[in-house]
């Protein structure tokens, strides 16, 4: 089958007048061709051409490399949606370097040998982590596969590409205790990133742990170098207190009132304006405390 063109000469597909749209889908329609359906895919100027053609690909190592070239987030986002074919879903959680298009994918199986061959073998840290929360028993998975998976991962968060993943990733209850007992040993090098992670966190009994951790362990000591006027080197200790931030997340009101009787001093009393403001619900008074207290 040949294939129409625009006004341009350029494919119906690639054409980004509006005219061409419709035209452009009743082609896609009718192919049947998987390579054809790829290049259709991989060179559409409309999301509903880019779309349509996926729906058709069954062939999974077509479907990974399109994602892999079609490396916009909202494309590959929406890709990963519309994706139904078992194997080509599958193909995309194990394989794919996309983070998104990979989670997305994890998310539509619930196969538990599906799920340990991601763990095991996926090339994507994300994606493996979305596996593992999935697992109805993560324990049942090698100790050193799991330990290797969560170093990289963790190693992953000190770097500021994490933000979109840890704005918009949930983690289950078993990343959640790994990321409390990492942030508690190890601390990530970036005190910012530190901070941020803790909004990964949404396990209201791990969040009063940290709250009511009495060895400091959740303290992060960032320093900082710079050249005085004089031309004289110093340093400034910068201390962060991530469970200030753990109490911040927290709404059981029960838990809080347990770390008011038995927190050290400063976290009982963000507990305390924290419980007043669950009462209340004034929630600007609280967040302008917090922000004049910690610059929150």
């Amino acid at each position: 089958m040949g294939f129409l063109r625009s006004k341009s000469q350029i494919p119906i597909w690639e054409s980004e007048n509006n005219e061409d749209l419709p035209k452009a889908l009743v082609y896609v329609a009718k192919i049947k061709n998987q390579k054809k359906l790829y290049t259709i895919a991989k060179n559409a100027a409309f999301i509903e051409v880019i779309l349509a053609a996926v729906e058709k690909l069954n062939k999974p190592e077509l479907v990974v490399d399109l994602i892999d070239e079609r490396s916009s987030y909202f494309i590959t986002r929406e890709i990963a949606n519309r994706l139904i074919n078992k194997d080509v879903i599958f193909e995309v959680a194990k394989t794919s370097t996309n983070y998104w298009a990979a989670i997305i994918s994890v998310e539509k199986i619930d196969d538990q040998s599906l799920l340990v061959d991601i763990v095991n073998d996926g090339v994507n840290t994300i994606a493996r982590i979305k596996a593992i929360d999935k697992l109805k028993d993560p324990y049942k998975v090698d100790e050193d596969i799991i330990e290797n998976i969560y170093t990289d991962f963790f190693s992953f968060l000190n770097s500021y590409n994490a933000k979109n993943i840890i704005n918009n990733m949930k983690l289950g209850n078993f990343s959640q205790i790994k990321l409390a007992e990492f942030l508690k040993e190890h601390k990530l090098d970036n005190p910012d990133m530190s901070i941020q992670s803790i909004n990964m966190i949404n396990n209201q009994e791990i969040l009063a742990e940290i709250a009511t951790d009495s060895e400091n362990s959740y303290k992060c000591v960032h320093t900082e170098y710079y050249t005085d006027t004089n031309g004289n080197e110093n340093r400034n200790e910068i201390v962060y207190d991530l469970r200030i931030f753990a109490v911040d997340k927290l709404t059981d009101k029960k838990l809080l009132e347990k770390i008011i009787d038995c927190g050290s001093e400063n976290i009982v009393r963000i507990a305390k304006r924290r419980l007043e403001w669950l009462n209340s619900g004034s929630d600007m008074s609280y967040k302008r405390w917090i922000f004049k207290e910690y610059g929150k």
